[in-house]
């Protein structure tokens, strides 16, 4: 009955107070709640239904709300369980003008049926707002979140919507797409999450989206959809008919289908005002399914990617960023896509039929497939607008074609590439561009980088198989290769058109090109490879390398006075050079002060390039018109020239000489390469080793290069080995000689009758030779170990006797010549009073083998000779010594020293690198050393003392050490080698700090600097451990 304008329902188990007017609403397990006319109703009683106890299934039903300001909010726990009834939360059963709020929970469960979290059953012309939980699970029909029969008002998620269905499609907000769609907005903050074991799953759905309709995934806003049933779509945002409006999605799309399709944003048709924008992310996943970043049917409008998108199969689906089956709007990737498929086909952008919009990419595309073909953009009609890629475009397949851009149909627009294209293809064609016509309106522009290649099948760079009757045009950089096939910077089947090139291509063949069009090189154009354009006519303003050893032909060709045509020589059989050739059926036309080089460095194989040789018909055209005697012929060989000679209607190369082996080392400067050059230039033997490398010296471009090489074959460490083994035994002297002025880190004075010591001192120094007047030094790493013994035998006079073993490894400057030392060592030292106890005389009396082995890398021929062989010293060192105390705490010593050192290497030869191993003839070398040393002790601390020294010397002996060798192919003739020279006068400072721990213990350690001379430096470390007993 009717109470005050209230509905009171019978069967009443529980009531609600409630204070609102005109509405009376009774909330109960059976009836649930019913609001009636202009409502502004706050519920916040939780309410459960079920099969059971209950006459409805609604929890909450708002009736006769037409044009009504009704405000509805719930924030309590809405249940409603049902078997084989479809189940509501909140249920408008007409148009709603007002506003419908959940911030609570809305759980639905229908067994055999339906379930909808938030309905209006009309148009809603209001506001529905979910910020709380909407969950439904249903078993016999959809499940949906929010539905609107229209929407020309606001649906807002900014909570969470989570469904699930085993009995028909899921929507997180679905308006009836037979109706009009909507023309308001539809908009997630929140989560929506939506599966369907049997059929589609939709984020956010509708019919038509009207030129008012507002359709945003928010930044905040997470949208995932799953689908698991064959044939079944998963769609994050789809309009599935028309958009008229805005699709925005700045948040996160995920959407997954196991046997159907996936895609992010899904719209039948972009209208001409439609416009689909995507700045956040979209994951589109499919198992057997093909996934779509942005799918269209037709675009007439825009579309915009500014985020991430990433389409991907794991078996036979295909994977695309972005899908339009007819483009005749704007495409703007201004973000990355990703496509990636194990078994299908991937592209980056791909539109079905024709393009008469424009596209243009900003970021990078990602094709990727293992089976599959693998596109960055596809067209797979004929392009009508232009094509811009500012982005990179990766596009790889293991077992099928990868193609960076392909249009397959004709192209009479522009296509203009300005960044990078990557295609890679194991076992198929890569393709940088593909296009099957190029009409005379069409133009193709590469002014980025296009690589392609391919391990089994042909790899191009840019490829029209069908006609270029337009322009292709290339400033930027092309490379094509092929490990098993061949490969093309520009292919062009059929060309009757232009072929600029303004850039560098490089291939085995560069340019390609059937009939009868023209091909230009400007004078920045780089050709790498050969020309096979047997009807195009060639001007050649800048640099064309031809590659291999097929004739390269062209129909007329003309070169102008900036050009460079290059012909490489090419490694040939039986010692006679190959080398690439050009062929013209028409008119050759080389201009006054044209050049021809020749590239001999790829000659590797060291045939023999004698003078007198002729590089025969190396252009060849039906008219040659030229003066051979103005072309500038250049080279890269520093000891080859070529001469160009006509004969009749061909140009051919005479081998002659240019610079002598000895003229071109001489004029390096390289000086320690001089001995070996004469040999070389004269030599005239059999030796296959020596005429190998006589003829490798050919093939280098620089003077430099060529001493550089001979210097490999020369002895030049050996040259620095009595300067090293002199400074060995200035190291181990400084040793000794530091142990002897302070022999148990103690003053002297402590000093007893029998005094005797027993010490050990590791070692370790870094020693650096300079270049110096055209001749290698060299580095030299040594480390070991000294230990002695000494003791008193008379007042103030002590005998002892060291042992020393050293390591050390040497490698000369700039060669790859390495030497390994074993040094061993055996001294006798001691030191006597002379006139007072203030002065005495300390000497060292020594003897020691070096072990040597030595490593000599020759680069061309790849050689490597060894050697082993000992070398003996001797080696003898006086200083007269005398102490001044300078107070309670510093001691200066004044010393006079002298130091004899006697090396003998002996006569070795090397085995190895044959020919070219040497045969060593022994030598011996003395250095006798006079000088002057300060020494001052700093007694710090009681038992500890600072030790500084400074010495100056002049060397009376050898200065330097020239080599005599010869090679064991040239064994008759000798040349020498000579050493570095760094003058009589050499230095050394140091310092060492030596510490008492006890009575019969003491610790020191101390830093070395040797030098001679501006350009040699050693510097040496050391530490000693002395017990007195």
């Amino acid at each position: 009955m009717w109470i005050n304008n209230r509905i009171l329902l019978s069967s009443v188990t529980a009531s609600l107070l409630l204070v609102s007017c005109p509405i009376a609403v009774i909330a109960a397990d059976v009836t649930g709640i019913v609001y009636n006319g202009d409502a502004n109703e706050t519920n916040a009683v939780s309410v459960t239904l079920d099969d059971i106890d209950s006459d409805t299934r609604i929890a909450i039903d708002i009736q006769n709300a037409v044009n009504s300001d009704i405000t509805i909010s719930n924030s309590a726990t809405l249940t409603v369980d049902s078997e084989n009834e479809n189940v509501f939360g909140i249920n408008a059963q007409s148009s709603s003008d007002g506003t419908i709020s959940n911030s609570g929970t809305i759980d639905l469960n229908a067994t055999n049926n339906g379930a909808i979290g938030i309905s209006i059953n009309d148009v809603n012309n209001g506001t529905v707002v979910n910020t709380g939980d909407i969950v439904t699970i249903s078993g016999g029909d959809n499940s949906t979140g929010i539905y609107a029969y229209e929407n020309s008002g606001s649906i807002i998620n900014s909570g969470s919507i989570d469904l699930n269905t085993t009995g028909g499609a899921a929507y997180g907000i679905n308006v009836d797409e037979e109706n009009n769609g909507n023309t308001g907005t539809l908009t997630n903050s929140g989560t929506i999450r939506a599966e369907s074991s049997v059929s589609d799953a939709y984020g956010i759905y509708t019919g038509d989206n009207g030129s008012d309709g507002i359709i945003t995934n928010t930044s905040a806003g997470i949208i995932t959809v799953i689908s698991t049933m064959e044939g079944a779509t998963a769609g994050g945002i789809t309009i599935s008919n028309t958009n008229y409006g805005e699709v925005n999605n700045l948040g996160a799309i995920n959407a997954t289908s196991s046997v159907g399709s996936a895609y992010g944003i899904g719209v039948g048709t972009n209208d001409t005002d439609g416009t689909i924008n995507n700045e956040g992310n979209i994951i589109a996943e499919g198992f057997n399914a093909d996934t779509y970043g942005i799918y269209s049917n037709t675009n007439n409008g825009t579309i915009s990617h500014s985020g991430t998108i990433e389409a991907s199969t794991t078996d036979d689906g295909g994977a695309y960023g972005i899908y339009i089956s007819n483009n005749f709007g704007t495409v703007t990737a201004d973000g990355s896509l990703y496509a990636h498929s194990l078994n299908g086909s991937t592209y980056g952008i791909y539109i079905e039929n024709d393009n008469s919009g424009v596209i243009t990419t900003n970021n990078s595309i990602r094709a990727m497939s293992t089976d599959g073909e693998a596109v960055g953009i596809y067209i797979g009609g004929s392009n009508n607008q232009d094509l811009t890629n500012n982005g990179t475009i990766e596009a790889i397949s293991d077992n099928s074609t990868a193609i960076g851009i392909e249009i397959s149909n004709s192209n009479a627009a522009t296509i203009s590439h300005t960044n990078f294209i990557n295609a890679v293809s194991i076992t198929q064609d890569a393709y940088g561009i593909k296009v099957w016509n190029n009409d005379g309106s069409g133009t193709v522009s590469n002014d980025g980088e296009i690589e392609a290649s391919s391990t089994d099948e042909n790899a191009y760079g840019i490829y029209l198989s069908g006609t270029n009757s337009g322009s292709i045009t290339n400033s930027g950089t092309i490379v094509a290769n092929s490990t098993n096939n061949d490969a093309y910077g520009i292919y062009v089947n059929d060309n009757i058109g232009t072929i600029t090139n303004s850039g560098t291509i490089t291939a085995p063949v560069a340019i390609y090109a059937g009939s009868s069009g023209a091909f230009e090189n400007t004078s920045t154009g780089i050709i790498n490879g050969d020309i096979q354009a047997g009807n195009t006519n060639v001007q050649n303003d800048g640099t064309i390398n031809l590659a291999s050893t097929d004739f390269s032909t062209v129909n007329d060709f003309t070169q102008s006075s900036a050009g460079t045509l290059e012909i490489k020589l090419n490694s040939g059989a039986d010692g006679v050079p190959s080398y690439s050739k050009l062929s013209a059926n028409g008119i050759v036309t080389l201009a006054s002060g044209t050049t021809l080089n020749v590239n001999v460095q790829t000659s590797t194989d060291y045939q023999d390039l004698l003078i007198g040789q002729q590089l025969a018909d190396v252009i060849s055209a039906t008219t040659l018109t030229t003066d051979a005697s103005t072309l500038n012929v250049t080279d890269t060989s520093a000891l080859l020239n070529f001469n160009a000679i006509v004969d009749g209607n061909t140009l051919d190369l005479d081998v002659v000489k240019g610079v002598s082996i000895l003229d071109a080392t001489q004029n390096s400067g390289v000086v320690g390469a001089y001995g070996a050059a004469g040999v070389l230039e004269e030599y005239a033997g059999d030796d296959s080793d020596l005429n190998d490398f006589i003829d490798s010296l050919n093939i280098l471009e620089t003077e430099e290069e060529v001493a550089q090489a001979i210097l490999e074959t020369t002895p030049t460490t050996t040259t620095a080995l009595s300067n090293m083994n002199t400074q060995f035994y200035n190291n181990i002297g400084s040793i000794v000689g530091s142990h002897q002025n302070n022999p148990n880190g103690m003053n002297s004075g402590d000093m007893v009758l029998g005094d005797k010591n027993l010490w050990i001192k590791p070692f370790g120094s870094y020693s650096k030779q300079n270049n110096k007047d055209g001749l290698n030094g060299f580095s030299a790493h040594s480390k070991g170990v000294g230990i002695g013994v000494d003791g008193e035998y008379e007042n103030n006079q002590r005998i002892g006797l060291a042992v020393f073993y050293t390591q050390a490894d040497a490698d000369t400057n700039g060669v790859n010549q390495n030497t390994k030392l074993d040094i061993f060592n055996l001294i006798v030292y001691g030191n006597f009073p002379i006139i007072d106890n203030s002065t005495n005389l300390f000497y060292q009396l020594g003897m020691g083998i070096q072990q040597t082995n030595s490593t000599r890398t020759i680069t061309a021929p790849a050689l490597t000779a060894k050697a082993d062989f000992n070398a003996k010293t001797l080696f003898a060192n006086v200083k007269l010594a005398r102490d001044t105390a300078l107070g309670n705490t510093l001691n200066l010593s004044n010393q006079l020293f002298g130091t004899y050192v006697y090396y003998k290497n002996p006569s070795y030869s090397e085995s190895g690198a044959g020919g070219l191993n040497l045969n060593v003839q022994g030598f011996d070398t003395t250095s006798l050393v006079f000088g002057v040393e300060e020494s001052l002790k700093y007694s710090m601390t009681e038992g500890t003392n600072l030790i500084l020294n400074l010495a100056l010397g002049y060397d009376f002996g050898n200065t330097k050490q020239d080599v005599l060798a010869s090679y064991y192919g040239a064994s008759g003739t000798v040349f020498t080698t000579s050493g570095i020279d760094n003058g009589p006068w050499s230095y050394k400072t140091g310092v060492e700090i030596a510490q008492e721990l006890q009575n019969n213990l003491s610790v020191s350690a101390g830093y070395d600097l040797d030098g001679k001379g501006s350009d040699f430096k050693n510097h040496s470390v050391s530490a000693k451990v002395n017990w007195k007993f």
